[in-house]
């Protein structure tokens, strides 16, 4: 079995030493794919808009939603497919077609408001093309086989939200107080259990004062 279609039992080879040469029918559609299609290109593709629109909800922060504006806004969901395309070349999309991965940042500082907070979009080009194959049957034996080529884009929206908290504060310096009060407690009985027996380690850790008793 081959990709253009079934091997029939029906061969012309030669066989010289190791080597066989020849050709053998195939039972498959007729013509085989070319390997150089004929490319159709539609004029003025460089100058279509294309439009992101993306959304996040934080539920940490009060199930805070952002959402980009239905109008599209040049530059920040609005842009020219030759600026999307970056160091590619319309032409090289035709040949071979092209992957793009579109990344949404959502990253936002909710100290300075919510309606502040606006995404950020990265573009990157993937190595490799994009196309695929489209058959029309017309009868069982006619078929019209086409080999599509385009712009395929892969989105992802992903954020991180911070904002000051005085409760948050207050608890993490209580816990690393409390972490220091511990470390003290434990590095002082590892001590004493290595150096008990140590009489200047004694002297140093622990005063002694005798009794006086005063006489008036």
């Amino acid at each position: 079995f081959t990709t253009e279609g079934l091997t029939v039992p029906t061969c012309n080879l030669t066989i010289s030493g190791n080597k066989t040469t020849g050709k053998c029918l195939v039972s498959g559609w007729c013509p085989v794919e070319p390997e150089k299609p004929k490319l159709s290109q539609l004029l003025g593709l460089e100058n279509i808009t294309i439009f992101f629109r993306s959304s996040i909800k934080y539920k940490q922060f009060d199930n805070t939603y952002l959402s980009d504006p239905v109008n599209p806004i040049k530059g920040r969901n609005l842009w020219k497919l030759n600026e999307i395309l970056g160091d590619l070349t319309l032409q090289q999309c035709i040949k071979s077609g092209c992957l793009i991965q579109v990344q949404i940042d959502w990253s936002c500082n909710f100290n300075n408001g919510h309606e502040n907070c606006v995404p950020k979009t990265t573009f990157l080009t993937s190595p490799g093309g994009f196309n695929y194959r489209k058959i029309r049957y017309y009868d069982q034996n006619n078929r019209l086989l086409e080999k599509l080529y385009g712009v395929r884009f892969l989105v992802s929206v992903f954020g991180r939200a911070g904002r000051f908290s005085f409760f948050e504060m207050a608890i993490k310096i209580g816990a690393g107080l409390a972490y220091f009060a511990v470390a003290t407690l434990v590095v002082d009985y590892f001590i004493f259990m290595v150096y008990r027996k140590n009489n200047y380690f004694i002297s140093k850790k622990y005063a002694t004062f005798a009794r006086v008793d005063d006489k008036l």
